[in-house]
């Protein structure tokens, strides 16, 4: 069974229970791995990389999942009520603490 993983920010793929560390050279990157019995075959772009499996569990999920995007919006907590408030612009060296 082949499957799809995207690698962490630090290089690591992980496909029924064990975590697999590629590097960073693949962060961010979607790999193809192929899942037997006894073996994890991870096909990247520097060549397949063969991994023993430790455990005989099924996999769950085929494909890769993109990253998740970041919202836009800041919590603040005026009035003593949690509420999101989308007016707050934040920029980098614009930003003041007040004294």
């Amino acid at each position: 069974m082949a499957v799809q993983r995207r690698a962490s920010n630090s290089g690591v793929v992980m496909v029924v229970g064990p975590k697999v560390a590629l590097g960073r050279t693949h962060a961010g990157k979607t790999v193809t791995i192929e899942v037997t019995d006894t073996d994890l075959t991870i096909h990247t772009d520097s060549g397949p990389r063969t991994v023993k499996r430790t455990n005989g569990q099924p996999v769950r999920s085929n494909k890769a999942h993109r990253p998740r995007k970041v919202s836009n919006r800041t919590w603040t907590n005026r009035h003593s009520s949690n509420t999101w408030d989308e007016s707050v612009k934040h920029q980098v060296g614009l930003d003041t603490v007040a004294a």
